[in-house]
């Protein structure tokens, strides 16, 4: 069991993102980057991909991270890249670890959906819970703050795998100040791990109503559809659906819009009808 292995044995994968915004449901990935290490230092690797998002970064989003529309000029998709992510992560038994790890986790789970890849089973430590258990009452848990308060090195970029080595760096200096961690399930009893399921954002079956949209997307066949909402009125739109979420308690039909050229989210009691293309 995983649980049982000793830390000093386990292979962690430390990882973070960057995005158009702050809510998977109107925003996109930008760029994952990760890093893979021992805490003996041994078989260190890296990650690091930009996503096209399919759509103009705003101008707030770059201010933060400074990935512009020509950084992302012919990347790949997150359809293309998060199979080569999840092969980097390993098998389940690595560990991975995230700052805020839910924020980073919802965006990768919708567009896992979308691409209708297999959600990975691992463990994910979240450097804020830990950080809270070792160093209570402090005013924040940014990881900028915390890396200040503990002496590790800031870096010069806010990036993914800039972000990432943060991470690494925060996780060994609270290591090091915990006593008796000796397996996983030690940090777990700490600092109980969360899964990519716990994101809030979850595959559903289309509800009452809506299931024609079951089988358009097994079949991936265009649905035409009126839609209460944006900017192009009740004018028919051409979508061919992806997957059918709940976020934050809120169904969403994630197509891929055919008039916009990208993927975006209709909410289920918004759409006034709709028409499975044969």
């Amino acid at each position: 069991m995983i649980e049982d292995r000793l830390l000093r044995d386990a292979t962690f994968v430390a990882f973070d993102t960057e995005t158009t915004g702050l809510k998977p449901v109107a925003a996109s990935l930008l760029e994952i980057g990760a890093v893979k290490f021992r805490l003996d230092g041994a078989s260190a690797d890296t990650f690091d991909m930009l996503i096209d998002p399919g759509r103009p970064v705003p101008e707030e989003a770059s201010n933060i991270h400074g990935i512009t529309d020509d950084l992302l000029r012919g990347k790949p998709t997150a359809e293309e890249v998060l199979p080569r992510f999840i092969e980097f992560l390993g098998p389940p038994d690595n560990v991975l670890l995230a700052h805020n790890a839910l924020f980073d986790v919802g965006f990768i789970v919708l567009d896992l959906y979308r691409a209708r890849l297999p959600v990975p089973g691992h463990k994910i430590f979240d450097t804020v819970a830990l950080a809270r258990a070792l160093i209570p009452y402090l005013p924040g848990y940014s990881l900028q703050g915390l890396c200040a308060a503990l002496e590790i090195a800031p870096s010069q970029e806010h990036r993914a795998l800039a972000d990432a080595r943060l991470v690494e760096g925060l996780f060994l200096a609270l290591l090091d100040r915990a006593e008796g961690l000796r397996t996983v399930g030690d940090l777990a009893a700490l600092c109980p791990p969360v899964t990519f399921l716990d994101a809030g954002v979850n595959k559903v079956e289309a509800p009452p109503g809506f299931e024609a949209l079951d089988a358009a997307l097994e079949e991936s066949r265009a649905v035409e559809i009126i839609y209460a909402g944006g900017t192009r009125g009740l004018e028919p739109r051409r979508v061919t659906p992806r997957a059918i979420v709940q976020i934050n308690g809120l169904v969403y039909l994630a197509a891929y819009s055919h008039a916009d050229g990208r993927n975006k989210m209709y909410r289920l009691t918004r759409i006034r009808s709709f028409k499975v293309h044969t």
